[in-house]
C-alpha cells in the first residue's frame, strides 16, 4: 500500500524534500499570528493543528525551489482549528499569514530572517505593512524579517504612492537627477510588487506600468535615455515573470492535493478571467509605446516579452473552452460534495459520463494528464465525503456502532467508485478512438489507501467491542473469578493506553497521505494481538482452574459472550473441543470403574456387597447425569465442534449400561435371601476363647449384620425389600442396642485381661476369678431372643464388675508407671553438672560440682521416697489377699529393687560417661573447652601455665570419687519374705535372710561401670600435656629475646654507633611488627578441653614492646632535640660572633674566616634540616609525644634559618667596612716583609759555611740550625699576613729568597750531617787499636756512606749558587773518603 501512495505522489509530481528543522521552526513560530486567542496557548494549538504530511511539502517547496516566491498559511472560518499552506492566493479566506522572499536568493537558516517577509491578513486586509528586503531590492537590510509599520491595506498604500508621493518626486526639480532616477528605479520595483500583491490578493494579475516615464519625450529620444531604457528594461524584466508564473500555472495543485472537482471548476473560472485580463493590457497603448522605445533601443529581453504575449492568446482561448466544458460538471459536483457515504454510489455514473463526453469533445482538456487529475479530484471528493461522515471520537471512546456502519458505507462508495470508472473507461474504449489508458496505479493509489485506511479503523472497531471497558462481562465463578475478572479489566486498560495512544497521533488519521499510520497502526495491532494472547492465557488459566467439567462449561459460556474477535473465539472452540475431550475422558473414566465394579464388587466394610456396588453405579451414574444436564443447559451458546456428536452418544450408551447393571443386582441379592435366617437369633451372646487368654468376643451372627445394612442401602436406593428382611429389620434398633452393650461388655473384660501380663494375673488371680463368675451367664445360658429385662440386669452388673477390676489395675499400673517414671528419671538426673559453651576455672568447677552433688542427694533421696510410698499405696490392693498373692507381691517388691539399682547403675555411668566425653571425645562429639587455663610470664623469664595440669588432674579424681559417692544416701527396697515366712522361720530358729550389699557398694566396685571410665577420664587429662609443652615452647623460641636482653645497655650500645636514621626506623618497624605479630597471635586457644587464654602473655609481650619502642624513639627523641638545639645555637653563637666589631687584623681575620666559614657551610646546615625533620616525621609516625618546646622550636628553625641568613649578609656588609680600614696596613706589612726577606737572603749567602778549611762540621750544623728557626719565624709571620692577605684577596708572593734559603739550609744540613756522622765514625776507627778493626764490619759502613756523600755532593753541585764554590764545599768530603779507601785495602791485605 506504501508503494502505491508513492507512485501516486511521483506522478504528481510531489517531491518530498528534507526541511531544514530551523527553518521550519522559524515558520512555525510565525504562524502564533492565526490565533486569537492568548498568545500563550498558540504551541498547543499549533500541536495539535499541524499535519507534517500536508504542511512539510509547500514549506519545502518555498524553502528549496526559487520559482516558489511565497507562501500562504489560510484559515476558512474563524472557529477552524486547522489551517491549509498553499502558495496560490485563495478566492476566499478569513484569516492569512503570508511569507514573500527574494526569488534570487536560496534560503539559509542564516539569512531566512533577511530574506524572507511576513505578514498576516484577515479577510483580504493588511494587518502587517510587508516589504521586500532583498539585496536588489533595498541596499540596507532589515532587523529580523517582521516589518512593524502603521497598518493600511495594500491598495490604500498603493493609491497613496501612486497618485500622491511618486508624482512628486517625478515633477520636482530639486532633487539631483541622479539621486532622482536611482530613487525612481526602486521605487517602480517597489510598486510592481506592491500592485501584484494587491491584485493577486483579489486573484487577478496586474501589471504595473509607470507611464510617467514616457511623459512628454518622444519614442526616439526616450531609446536614447539608457537610465530611462533599463528601468522599462526592468518593468519588462518584471512582466515576464509575472506571465510567466501565470502561464506556469497550468492545474490548480497549489489548492491542496485532496481538492475535489469543484476546485478545478474554479481555478479554470479564474485564470479564464485572470488570461483575459492580461491580454487586455497587454493590448493597451502604455505596453506597445513601451515596446516601441525597446525594440527601438534593441532590448535583448523584448523577444521573449513577445512571445509570451502571443502565448497568452492562445492560452485565454483554451481557458475559456475549458471553462465551457467543465461547467457541465459543476451540479452533479455540488450535490457529491454535500452527499453521505450511502448517496456517493448513485452520484458517481452522471459525472463519469460527463467526464467521458469532455474526452471526446473538448479541444484543449482531452489530454491524459488533465482527466487523470480530474478523476483523482473526484476520487479525493469521495473519500472527502466518506472521511467527513466518519466520527473518530465515537470510535476511541468505544460507541463503534455508528462508525462501523459508515466504514461499510464507505468502501462500498470506493468499491462503486472503481467498478463506475472501470465501466466508463471499457465504454470510452468502445465509442471513442482514444481510450483510457491511464495508470490505473496512480489513479487507485488514493482510493485504495483510504479503502485500506477504513478496513484499519474497522479493525479498531473490532477491537473496541473485544477490549472496551464498556463489554458487559458475565459473572465468572468460582474461587478464580474475582482474578479472571481482574485480568480481564487489567486488559481493558492496556488496550486504552493502546487507544489512547492511536487518539493521541499528531496527524489526522483520515490523511491518507500520512504514511506513518501504517507503523503506528502495527504497534495497535501487535498490542491488540498481545492482549488477544493475554486473554487467550486468561482463558487458559480460568479453565485450568476450573473446579468440575461443570465449572469449566460456566466459563466457556462467559467467555463465549464475550467474544468478538475471530482469534478469540477460536481459542473458546478450541477449549469447546477440549472440553469435550475430557467429557468423554470422564465418561471413559466412569465405564472403566462400572467395568471393575462389575468384575470386583466394593470390599468396603461400610458397603454390603450387592447393594455397594449398586450405590457404587448410582453414584458414577449421577455424576455424569450432573455434567450432561449442564452441558444441556449450556449447549445452544456454545460453538459447534465435531467431538460433540460422539460424546453425547457415549453419553447415552454409558447412561443405560448402569441403570440395567443396578435392577440386575437387585435381582440377585433379592434372590439371596433364605426364610430360616431367623433361626440364627437363637445363639448365646458371648464366646469365651480359653487358647487366647480366655478373651470374649461377641457371638450375633454376620449374615444377619449384612443382610441389615442390604436392606438400608437398598431403600436409599427405593428398591424392594423381602418380607423375612423387613420383619427382622424391624427390631433392628434393639438388636443394636444389645449388641453395643455386649460389645461394651467384651471391651471392658478384654481390658482387664489385656492390661495384665502373666506375673501380673498372679498378684489379680482372687480378682479375676470373682469376675468371671459375674461373666458366665452370657456365655452359657442367654441368648439374643431372652428377656429384655434379664439381659438388661445382665449386661449392668457385669459391666458395673468389670469398671470395679478395671480401676483396681489402673491404679496398681498407675502406681508402676509412677515408679517407672521415679526410676527414669533417676536414671536420666546426671550427677555432672557442666553448662555447654561455659568455661571453668578449675577451683569453680569444683564447687559446681559439690553444689550439685548436694542437690543430687536430695532429689535422690525425695525420689526413694516416693517409691516407697507408692509401694504401700500399691500394696493396699493386695494387704487382704492370700498368701499366694503375698509372696508374689515380695517377688514384685524385688523386681522394683532392681529397677532402682539398674537406675542408680545408669546414673553413674552416663555422669561419668559424660565427663568422659567432655575431657576425650567420642566418634560423633568434638572435644570442646570448658576449663579455663592461662599463659603467663613467670618471674623466672618462663612462660608458663595456671593452673597447671596436675592441679586440673588432682581436681577431676576428687569430682570422680564423690560422684560416685552420692548414691549412699539411697537404701535398699526389696522385701526378703512375707510375714507369714518371717514367722515360720522365726518359729523354726532359723535366722531371717541377710541384707544385700547397697547400692554404693554394688556400683563403685563395678569395673564396667565406674573403674575403666575413670581411667579414661585420668588419660584424657593427661593427653593434653604435649600439646600444652608444645604451645609453651612456641612462644619461648619466638619472643624470648623481647624480655631476656638488657635493654638500657643495648640502648647505650645504639647510641655510641651512632646509628642511622633508617637504623632507628628499621628497628623500630621491627618492633612494631613485633607487636603487630603478638596481636595476631591467637588471644585464646582450645587444647582438647582447655581454654587457654593467651592475653595476658600477649599483654606482657605487648609491653616489651612498647618500652623498645619508647626507649629507641626516646633516644632518637634526644638526638633530633640535640641537634635542633645545636643549630639554634650555632645560629645564635654565629650571629654573636659576627657581631663584635674586630679592633685589630687577627680579631678581623678571624671574623672574616667565621663569615667565610658559615657561609661555605650553608649549604652543609641547610641540608641538615631535611633530616632533622624526618627525625621528627618520623616521630610523629610512630606517634611520639615529643615536647611543646621542641616542636616550638622546630617550628621557628626556618625562621631563624632566615635571621641567620640576613644577619650574614649584615655580617658581610659590616666586614667590608672593616676591611678597607685595615687593606693599606696589611700592603705596608707585605712590602716591609718582603724587604726582610731580601735582607735575609743577603745576610745568609754571607755567613753560610761554603767552606770546609774555616768551617768545621759542629760549626756548620749550629749555623743550619739557627738559619732554620729564622726561616720557621719569617713562615709564621708570613702566615700571619696571609690571613690579612686573604681577607682583601690579595694574591701571596711565592717569596723565592725564603724558598731558595730554605733548600740551601736542607742541602746544608744533609751534606754537614753526613760529615758529622762520617767523622765521628771515622775517629773511632782511627783512635782505636789496630788489631781490634773489623774490615768486614768497616767497609759495609763505608760503602753505605760513600754513595750518600757522592748525592749529597751532587745535589750541592746543581745550585746556582754554588757553582762558584763547588770544590771548597766538597772538600770536607772528598779528604775522608781519600783516607779511608787505602787503609781498607791495606788492611785487607794484611789480614
Amino acid at each position: 500500500m506504501d508503494q502505491v501512495i508513492q507512485d501516486g505522489l511521483e506522478d504528481q509530481d510531489v517531491v518530498t524534500v528534507a526541511v531544514d528543522p530551523v527553518c521550519l521552526g522559524w515558520i512555525q513560530d510565525k504562524l502564533r499570528l492565526l490565533l486569537y486567542g492568548p498568545s500563550s496557548d498558540w504551541q498547543a494549538w499549533l500541536d495539535k493543528a499541524w499535519q507534517p504530511a500536508a504542511h512539510e511539502q509547500p514549506i519545502a517547496a518555498f524553502l528549496t525551489r526559487l520559482k516558489v516566491c511565497r507562501l500562504l498559511a489560510i484559515t476558512y472560518k474563524p472557529d477552524d482549528v486547522n489551517f491549509t499552506m498553499m502558495h496560490e492566493l485563495p478566492p476566499k479566506f478569513y484569516r492569512m499569514v503570508y511569507f514573500i522572499k527574494d526569488p534570487t536568493k536560496f534560503i539559509t537558516r542564516s539569512n531566512i530572517a533577511q530574506v524572507v517577509q511576513f505578514g498576516v491578513l484577515k479577510a483580504g486586509y493588511l494587518a502587517r505593512a510587508v516589504s521586500s528586503a532583498s539585496a536588489d531590492d533595498a541596499k540596507a537590510p532589515s532587523s529580523d524579517g517582521a516589518n512593524d509599520g502603521t497598518a493600511g491595506s495594500m491598495e490604500a498604500l498603493l493609491r497613496l504612492v501612486g497618485s500622491v508621493y511618486l508624482p512628486q518626486v517625478i515633477n520636482s526639480g530639486s532633487w539631483p537627477d541622479a539621486v532622482r532616477k536611482e530613487f525612481l528605479a526602486y521605487t517602480h520595483r517597489f510598486m510592481a510588487n506592491l500592485t501584484e500583491a494587491v491584485h493577486e490578493a483579489q486573484g487577478r494579475t496586474v501589471l504595473y506600468m509607470p507611464a510617467e516615464e514616457l511623459a512628454g519625450l518622444s519614442i526616439s529620444k526616450a531609446a536614447w535615455d539608457k537610465h530611462l531604457t533599463r528601468r522599462l528594461e526592468t518593468t519588462l524584466i518584471y512582466w515576464t515573470r509575472q506571465i510567466t508564473n501565470v502561464l506556469n500555472r497550468q492545474d490548480c495543485s497549489d489548492s491542496g492535493q485532496q481538492a475535489g472537482p469543484l476546485v478545478e471548476i474554479e481555478f479554470w473560472r479564474s485564470r479564464s478571467l485572470d488570461l483575459s485580463g492580461i491580454r487586455a493590457q497587454l493590448e493597451g497603448r502604455q505596453v506597445a509605446d513601451m515596446v516601441a522605445v525597446l525594440s527601438l533601443a534593441g532590448s535583448s529581453y523584448l523577444a521573449p516579452f513577445l512571445q509570451l504575449k502571443e502565448l497568452i492568446q492562445h492560452e485565454a482561448v483554451a481557458a475559456q473552452d475549458n471553462v465551457r466544458f467543465l461547467t457541465c460538471l459543476e451540479e452533479p459536483c455540488k450535490q457529491l460534495s454535500k452527499a453521505c457515504p450511502l448517496e456517493i454510489p448513485g452520484l458517481l455514473p452522471q459525472i463519469l459520463d460527463r467526464i467521458r463526453m469532455i474526452w471526446c469533445l473538448s479541444r484543449f482538456y482531452n489530454i491524459p494528464e488533465r482527466i487523470t487529475s480530474l478523476l483523482k479530484r473526484l476520487s479525493n471528493e469521495v473519500i472527502n465525503r466518506c472521511s467527513a461522515a466518519l466520527r473518530l471520537g465515537d470510535i476511541f471512546t468505544g460507541d463503534v456502532s455508528g462508525p462501523m456502519d459508515i466504514l461499510q458505507q464507505s468502501m462500498a462508495a470506493g468499491a462503486a467508485w472503481k467498478s463506475c470508472y472501470e465501466r466508463t473507461a471499457a465504454a470510452v474504449g468502445r465509442h471513442c478512438p482514444r481510450p483510457w489508458d491511464f495508470d490505473m496505479g496512480s489513479l487507485y493509489s488514493y482510493i485504495d489507501a483510504f479503502l485500506q485506511r477504513c478496513r484499519d479503523l474497522l479493525e479498531v472497531c473490532e477491537a473496541q467491542l473485544q477490549f472496551a471497558p464498556s463489554t458487559k462481562l458475565p459473572v465468572f465463578s468460582g474461587t478464580r473469578g474475582p482474578e479472571v475478572e481482574r485480568n480481564i479489566a487489567d486488559i481493558q486498560v492496556a488496550f486504552q493506553g493502546l487507544v489512547k495512544q492511536l487518539k493521541g497521533l499528531k496527524y489526522d488519521i483520515l490523511d491518507i497521505k500520512a504514511i506513518q499510520w501504517y507503523d503506528d497502526f502495527n504497534v495497535f495491532k501487535v498490542g491488540v494481538r498481545d492482549l488477544e494472547v493475554m486473554l487467550e492465557n486468561v482463558l487458559e488459566l480460568a479453565l485450568d482452574t476450573a473446579p468440575s467439567l461443570q465449572g469449566t462449561l460456566e466459563l466457556l459460556e462467559g467467555f463465549q459472550l464475550i467474544a468478538k474477535r475471530d482469534a478469540v473465539k477460536r481459542a473458546v472452540q478450541k477449549h469447546v473441543s477440549v472440553f469435550y475431550g475430557k467429557f468423554m475422558g470422564e465418561i471413559n473414566a466412569a465405564k472403566k470403574h462400572f467395568d471393575l465394579l462389575r468384575r470386583c464388587p466394593p470390599g468396603s466394610p461400610l458397603l454390603p456387597k450387592y447393594a455397594g456396588a449398586a450405590r457404587a453405579a448410582a453414584t458414577l451414574l449421577r455424576r455424569l447425569e450432573q455434567t450432561h444436564g449442564v452441558l444441556i443447559a449450556v449447549k445452544p451458546m456454545l460453538p459447534s465442534v465435531p467431538e460433540e456428536a460422539d460424546a453425547l452418544t457415549a453419553y447415552e450408551l454409558t447412561h443405560q449400561s448402569m441403570q440395567q447393571f443396578i435392577v440386575n443386582t437387585h435381582t440377585e441379592w433379592f434372590n439371596t435371601i433364605d426364610n430360616s435366617i431367623s433361626k440364627q437369633l437363637q445363639d448365646n451372646l458371648l464366646t469365651q476363647d480359653k487358647a487366647d487368654r480366655g478373651l470374649l468376643s461377641m457371638n450375633f451372627n454376620p449374615q444377619l449384620l449384612a443382610m441389615s445394612q442390604e436392606v438400608v442401602h437398598w431403600e436409599r436406593l427405593r428398591m424392594a425389600v423381602p418380607y423375612i428382611a423387613m420383619e427382622i429389620q424391624a427390631q433392628r434398633e434393639k438388636y443394636r442396642v444389645l449388641r453395643d452393650n455386649m460389645l461394651m461388655v467384651v471391651r471392658e473384660y478384654n481390658k482387664v485381661l489385656v492390661a495384665l501380663d502373666a506375673e501380673e494375673r498372679k498378684l489379680f488371680f482372687d480378682r479375676i476369678r470373682a469376675l468371671d463368675r459375674r461373666i458366665l451367664p452370657g456365655v452359657s445360658k442367654l441368648n439374643w431372643v431372652a428377656d429384655k429385662h434379664a439381659l438388661e440386669f445382665y449386661y449392668k452388673e457385669a459391666r458395673k464388675h468389670c469398671r470395679i477390676a478395671d480401676c483396681s489395675v489402673c491404679e496398681f499400673k498407675t502406681g508402676m508407671t509412677k515408679i517407672d517414671t521415679l526410676c527414669k528419671g533417676i536414671a536420666e538426673g546426671l550427677l555432672i553438672n557442666v553448662e555447654k559453651k561455659r568455661l571453668y576455672d578449675h577451683t569453680e568447677f569444683e564447687a559446681v560440682q559439690a553444689t550439685h552433688h548436694d542437690m543430687a542427694k536430695k532429689r535422690l533421696i525425695a525420689a526413694h521416697a516416693e517409691i516407697k510410698k507408692t509401694l504401700a499405696e500399691v500394696y493396699t490392693h493386695f494387704e487382704a489377699d492370700g498368701e499366694d498373692v503375698q509372696r508374689e507381691w515380695v517377688k514384685f517388691t524385688v523386681k522394683v529393687d532392681k529397677k532402682v539399682e539398674d537406675a542408680l547403675r545408669h546414673t553413674v555411668k552416663r555422669s561419668l560417661h559424660e565427663l568422659s566425653r567432655l575431657l576425650t571425645g567420642d566418634s560423633k562429639t568434638e572435644v570442646l573447652p570448658i576449663f579455663r587455663v592461662t599463659l603467663i610470664l613467670e618471674r623466672n623469664q618462663h612462660v608458663e601455665l595456671r593452673p597447671t595440669i596436675q592441679q586440673l588432674f588432682d581436681m577431676t579424681q576428687k569430682v570422680c570419687r564423690d560422684l560416685v559417692t552420692v548414691v549412699q544416701v539411697v537404701a535398699r527396697l526389696a522385701q526378703q519374705a512375707t510375714p507369714r515366712q518371717l514367722k515360720e522361720l522365726e518359729d523354726r530358729g532359723e535366722p531371717p535372710p541377710s541384707h544385700p550389699q547397697t547400692y554404693h557398694q554394688l556400683i563403685s566396685s563395678d569395673e564396667e561401670v565406674t573403674l575403666k571410665t575413670i581411667v579414661q577420664i585420668s588419660t584424657g587429662i593427661t593427653s593434653v600435656v604435649d600439646p600444652v609443652q608444645a604451645c609453651l615452647e612456641h612462644f619461648e623460641k619466638r619472643y624470648k629475646k623481647l624480655w631476656d636482653q638488657d635493654k638500657d645497655a643495648y640502648i647505650r650500645r645504639y647510641e655510641k654507633a651512632q646509628k642511622p636514621l633508617s637504623s632507628y626506623e628499621a628497628d623500630v618497624t621491627e618492633y612494631m611488627n613485633k607487636a603487630a605479630e603478638i596481636q595476631m597471635e591467637e588471644t585464646t586457644a582450645n587444647i582438647k578441653f582447655l581454654f587457654v587464654d593467651c592475653g595476658p602473655l600477649k599483654q606482657t609481650l605487648n609491653m616489651h614492646c612498647e618500652l623498645w619502642k619508647a626507649k629507641l624513639t626516646n633516644l632518637l627523641n634526644n638526638l633530633a632535640a640535640a641537634e635542633l638545639r645545636n643549630l639554634h645555637e650555632y645560629f645564635r653563637n654565629g650571629l654573636e660572633a659576627l657581631s663584635k666589631a674586630p679592633q685589630n687584623l687577627e680579631q678581623l681575620a678571624e671574623s672574616v674566616g667565621l663569615h667565610r666559614r658559615l657561609v661555605n657551610e650553608k649549604a652543609k646546615t641547610a641540608a641538615s634540616f631535611e633530616p632533622l625533620r624526618d627525625k621528627y616525621r618520623m616521630l610523629e609516625r610512630f606517634e611520639v609525644q615529643v615536647p611543646d618546646a621542641q616542636l616550638e622550636q622546630l617550628d621557628k628553625l626556618d625562621l631563624a634559618w632566615a635571621r641567620f641568613q640576613v644577619g650574614l649578609d649584615e655580617a658581610a656588609a659590616r666586614l667590608e667596612r672593616s676591611k678597607d680600614a685595615f687593606r693599606d696596613k696589611v700592603k705596608a706589612m707585605l712590602e716591609a716583609f718582603v724587604r726582610d726577606i731580601a735582607t735575609m737572603q743577603e745576610e745568609f749567602v754571607r755567613g753560610a759555611p761554603y767552606d770546609a778549611e774555616t768551617t768545621t762540621s759542629r760549626q756548620a750544623l749550629a749555623f743550619v740550625t739557627r738559619w732554620n728557626n729564622a726561616t720557621t719565624s719569617a713562615r709564621h709571620k708570613a702566615t700571619e699576613i696571609k690571613s690579612g692577605m686573604d681577607i682583601f684577596s690579595i694574591p701571596q708572593p711565592p717569596y723565592k729568597e725564603l724558598v731558595q734559603i730554605e733548600k740551601e739550609l736542607e742541602l746544608l744540613d744533609k751534606m754537614w750531617s753526613l760529615v758529622a756522622e762520617w767523622e765521628g765514625t771515622y775517629s773511632g776507627w782511627k783512635d782505636g787499636l789496630f788489631k781490634d778493626l773489623k774490615v768486614v764490619l768497616h767497609e759495609p759502613a763505608g760503602n753505605k756512606t760513600l754513595p750518600l756523600l757522592v748525592e749529597a755532593t751532587s745535589d750541592i753541585a746543581m745550585c746556582a749558587q754554588y757553582k762558584h764554590a763547588r770544590i771548597p764545599v766538597c772538600k770536607p768530603v772528598q779528604k775522608p773518603l781519600a783516607t779511608w779507601r787505602p787503609s781498607v785495602i791495606g788492611f785487607r791485605f794484611c789480614s
